[in-house]
């Protein structure tokens, strides 16, 4: 799908600089503030921008037309008042210029018109984006290479609606067989998302695992004085796990079709099961933070072993990655046994010392976090718990927190992937807060709470 007008022009100052009206008036205001010694240069370039993107808008070109409607859909028209002030949303005008460049043929405006109606709450919404999905499959060739993204998309949304519907999936199938035609990584099919800067996080990820000693010098920043460094058969581990992991997300692999089918007769299609990728740097940078290292010198001080729970642990990562790098243990806990046998096979696949070590020291069970109370007496052992719960929904999150303050240990620590949902007695004034690379975001807000 296509990349927002945001994210294909220069950095503005502010992350909300984008689009205006289409008339000769807006224009003509351009103009002006171009002129204006009043405005900064990275505004008056960004308006230059701007200003070539709508001319083609008005001459019809399709692509310009989508960032005219996408501006317009997130609001981010700037304001003739100040630089900095954005208009609100404006989904009438939005929906007006996909539809002019969707009647082109434009595939990408399609799909923002079918997302328009398959996010919604309601089945017979989300039923409305199945005339533009099947659209996107008929201004698009197969064959081109360059058309596969748009397509898989619209595949997966497609074998969505038709399961919601009480159909079969075929279409599942299909996107998959595209992805593998073109080359494409399955994270296209995986991923609900359209990922931003997703494939650089990756390669800088592969980077860091390629050079093992570089490896080791990578995480130096993220041990104390009391996590040790970790040995060569560990950093090895490390590396095979995460290549192991990136190949099952984004490998040709019957197991996606299981998951996908999975999830989708638990959760339907709302997004309580949607996979996200955390990338090892920004697990690092939590596990790292002063918060997180204070829990882990107390417990390795004492002579103890800090103990990791994932919760909605997907294939591991965040258990397997701590036993690898530091010696941790851990156990992860995810309602869809597609995910948890995946995972129990990427940890039995680890060869040599660090293979065996990690095998031995982390476990994962299929279960709803919830209401196990297995999973409640494992949060009780934790020292550090991952929760996974993006995606949960409020409720669901709010009663995750509930869990965890009734069963964590004094001093243990709650990772969170947003700002709290509910009141409790945690300790805010130590509360860790950071922002890391995430699939869905590039700056994904980590919160780190510290039960006192």
């Amino acid at each position: 799908m296509l990349l927002p007008l945001l994210l294909r022009l220069p950095p503005p100052r502010c992350p909300s600089l984008a689009a205006a009206a289409g008339t000769a008036a807006a224009r003509l205001l351009s103009r002006r503030l171009l002129s204006s010694a009043a405005f900064s240069p990275a505004w008056r370039e960004r308006l230059q921008a701007w200003s070539t993107t709508l001319s083609a808008a008005e001459a019809g070109a399709p692509d310009a037309l989508t960032d005219v409607g996408w501006a317009h859909h997130a609001g981010l028209v700037p304001s003739e008042e100040a630089e900095d002030a954005t208009l609100p949303a404006d989904l009438g005008k939005a929906t007006e210029m996909f539809r002019q460049a969707a009647d082109k043929g434009y595939a990408p405006a399609s799909s923002l018109l079918a997302d328009l109606h398959y996010y919604a709450a309601t089945p017979a919404e989300r039923g409305r984006a199945r005339p533009h999905l099947e659209r996107v499959l008929e201004s698009t060739d197969e064959a081109a290479a360059g058309d596969a993204y748009v397509r898989v998309r619209a595949l997966q949304k497609l074998g969505v609606l038709s399961h919601e519907s009480g159909g079969a999936t075929p279409q599942f199938e299909a996107a998959l067989a595209l992805c593998e035609r073109h080359g494409l990584t399955n994270y296209a099919f995986l991923l609900p998302h359209d990922p931003v800067n997703f494939f650089e996080e990756l390669a800088a990820e592969e980077a860091a695992l390629d050079d093992v000693p570089q490896l080791a010098r990578n995480l130096a920043p993220f041990e104390s004085a009391h996590v040790p460094p970790a040995p060569l058969p560990a950093l090895t581990a490390l590396r095979a796990y995460t290549r192991a992991l990136r190949a099952a997300e984004g490998g040709a692999s019957p197991w996606l079709l299981s998951l996908s089918r999975e999830a989708l007769g638990r959760f339907g299609c709302g997004e309580a099961g949607a996979f996200g990728v955390t990338f090892l740097g920004s697990f690092m940078r939590v596990a790292g933070h002063p918060v997180a290292q204070g829990r882990f010198g107390e417990v390795l001080g004492g002579g103890g072993t800090p103990h990791v729970v994932s919760l909605g642990s997907a294939l591991g990562n965040s258990v397997v990655w701590p036993a690898a790098a530091f010696g941790f243990t851990g156990k992860g806990y995810d309602v869809l046994e597609s995910a948890v046998g995946k995972a129990r096979e990427l940890v039995e696949g680890l060869k040599g010392e660090g293979g065996r070590g990690v095998s031995a020291r982390v476990s994962f069970e299929a279960g709803d976090v919830l209401e196990d109370e297995g999973a409640a007496k494992e949060i009780g052992r934790a020292d550090l718990v991952w929760a996974n719960d993006h995606s949960w929904g409020e409720e669901a999150q709010r009663r995750l927190e509930e869990l965890c303050w009734e069963r964590m240990r004094p001093g243990a620590c709650l990772v969170l992937y947003r700002k709290p949902a509910g009141k409790h007695g945690w300790d805010l004034k130590s509360m860790g807060l950071l922002q890391v690379p995430t699939s869905w975001h590039p700056k994904a807000t980590m919160v780190i709470l510290k039960k006192p």
